[in-house]
């Protein structure tokens, strides 16, 4: 979604047109005029974990994959092989041409800390490429917004200082973001009147949050599985999200 709403490589104000967004003042402000860098960490630790980078690390790979794909993107801007990500970056939105600045998206940021618990120069390398792209001098430059999503909080391994400059949202302390964690009440009904959902068992199921001002905040996997199947069960706990988090729980 965010991906969509930012990318110059999309024409997406159709997708928003009819949502609450465009009510908005702001609304066409960052509408298709940003090129968005979407990292997915996945592919890069699949090769780390299955043994086939040789001489490379994992942050390396990551690095150069990114800044060649860059290179290809930008072909008239001078990226050199070997380049580091946020300098590559910062040369595109410096050359009068590109001169938008980027959006980057990682969603489970937190998966080289989780997956490499046992590799610490591995994760001090990933943190200080991430340092490198979000808190260099010259971050503002080429840098407009970014959006991380993780299980684990900065803070868990220390690495506060490294990343300060971002606003850290979490299910138990989403401040404005509330209502946005999951589904309201009114979704509910809404939910309920499209599936013929029970809407006491919703309620006596799913609500597991209730934040001041807003009330109860429902899962919205699990409202949709249990709308859809007629079955009012844990869906949650069955998740890989879950299954991860067991390891620190316990």
């Amino acid at each position: 979604m965010l991906s969509a709403y930012y990318s110059k490589g999309c024409k997406s104000e159709k997708l928003f047109i009819n949502r609450e967004i465009a009510k908005d003042p702001s609304f066409l402000e960052h509408l298709n005029k940003h090129p968005v860098i979407y990292f997915d960490l996945y592919p890069f630790m699949y090769e780390w974990s299955s043994g086939k980078l040789k001489d490379q690390t994992m942050v390396q790979y990551f690095e150069d994959t990114h800044v060649a794909e860059l290179a290809r993107e930008y072909s008239h801007v001078e990226i050199k092989q070997g380049m580091s990500l946020h300098n590559a970056m910062r040369a595109i939105a410096n050359d009068e041409n590109d001169n938008h600045k980027f959006i980057v998206i990682i969603d489970e940021w937190d998966m080289v800390l989780r997956e490499g618990v046992n590799e610490p120069n591995m994760i001090e390398d990933y943190i200080a490429c991430l340092r490198s792209i979000f808190r260099s001098k010259d971050t503002a430059d080429y840098l407009d917004g970014a959006y991380m999503t993780g299980i684990l909080p900065i803070i868990k391994y220390n690495t506060q200082s490294a990343l300060s400059d971002f606003r850290e949202y979490t299910m138990l302390d989403p401040g404005p973001l509330a209502k946005y964690v999951g589904f309201t009440r009114e979704d509910i009904r809404v939910v309920c009147e499209r599936y013929g959902a029970d809407e006491k068992a919703l309620k006596e199921w799913y609500d597991g949050y209730s934040f001041p001002g807003i009330g109860e905040v429902y899962c919205p996997s699990s409202i949709i599985q249990a709308a859809k199947n007629g079955v009012y069960k844990s869906y949650w706990t069955a998740t890989s999200a879950m299954e991860s988090l067991t390891d620190y729980i316990y």
